[in-house]
């Protein structure tokens, strides 16, 4: 994969990073022609944050108004490089903490990930990563436990202007009809939209009730997706289930189908032991009918056999449970 100096190319995308080696000045997809940028991109800003009575669990609407200086200690440099990927590291720093990020990019999908490792001694700071996007779109997509929801990108309501800082789980998304900018997390559940800008929350330092909360090392990852189309057509949902879960070596043997366009959630044992229990669930919004190479027994949510058969029909966002006998 070709790099040199703070600009880097693969097959679907080419990367340019500012002079001062900090924010992403250039995402640009060659397949559909589009510049994903539009202003600060992959901007670690950090906040004075003092909420008041309850320091860990609050940020203020109006934490904006006091930025942390934040210096450049070693600019983006090129340090890995072959076929499939390229690395660059920066370190940037406070008077008390020092954050080093890895930024790897890949030549076939055009993805860019953020190793964060972060040194943090700071008290009633709020770090947040900024993301201006090239997107118009009055509303953006948040992940949740089984599913998805829209949240508001504009303030016109008092309604809208409390929420801005609001959940997600492994992923959201800021898209038109034909493409947009997903961010995939494996662990900060905190962000807000305003207009074209996300920004996800990655640090804070509340010193109530424990003053040493938060302090010390952290280790951490954010992917930056761009794609074609809207989120569930680019796949958004598995790609991010694939960056929060890698393989892991289960207690159950089993060979059977994977259970396809239905996400799994669990396989375990039963508690008496006698049979095989999954759950499944729909992510993307879509109804369908799930046929299987054998009859199984649906089940409710205490695991309760309430039929038998070989195909089950699903609804958006339905949690399915099901079971057979252990062989």
């Amino acid at each position: 994969m070709a790099a040199s100096g703070r600009q880097s190319g693969g097959d679907a995308f080419l990367y340019r990073s500012s002079e001062c080696g900090r924010p992403v000045a250039s995402l640009y997809d060659k397949k559909i022609q589009r510049e994903w940028t539009d202003g600060a991109f992959n901007k670690l800003t950090l906040y004075e944050d003092k909420p008041g009575n309850y320091d860990a669990w609050d940020i203020l609407p109006n934490y904006r108004d006091k930025q942390v200086p934040l210096t450049v200690a070693q600019p983006l440099t090129l340090i890995e490089q072959d076929s499939e990927s390229v690395t660059f590291k920066t370190v940037l720093q406070t008077d008390k903490s020092t954050w080093t990020q890895y930024l790897r990019l890949f030549r076939r999908d055009g993805a860019i990930e953020v190793e964060n490792q972060v040194d943090w001694q700071e008290k009633h700071v709020l770090a947040k990563v900024l993301f201006d996007c090239n997107v118009l779109a009055r509303q953006a997509l948040c992940d949740t436990s089984a599913g998805y929801i829209a949240r508001d990108t504009h303030r016109n309501t008092t309604w809208q202007q409390a929420r801005f800082e609001c959940c997600h789980h492994k992923w959201c998304d800021l898209s038109e009809t034909d493409g947009g900018v997903a961010i995939l997390n494996d662990g900060k559940y905190g962000v807000g939209f305003l207009e074209n800008q996300i920004s996800l929350s990655l640090l804070r330092s509340p010193i109530r009730p424990d003053v040493t909360a938060d302090m010390g090392h952290h280790s951490f990852c954010y992917r930056i997706v761009p794609h074609a189309d809207d989120p569930v057509q680019a796949g958004i949902n598995r790609r991010a289930l694939q960056f929060n879960q890698p393989p892991i070596k289960s207690d159950v043997a089993y060979n059977g189908t994977d259970f396809a366009p239905l996400y799994l959630q669990a396989m375990k044992f039963s508690e008496d032991g006698k049979r095989i229990v999954v759950r499944l669930s729909e992510q993307d919004g879509r109804r369908g009918t799930l046929r299987l190479p054998r009859k199984v027994q649906v089940l409710n949510m205490l695991e309760d056999v309430e039929r038998e058969t070989d195909s089950v029909d699903y609804t958006p966002f339905e949690i399915l449970t099901l079971g057979w006998p252990v062989e």
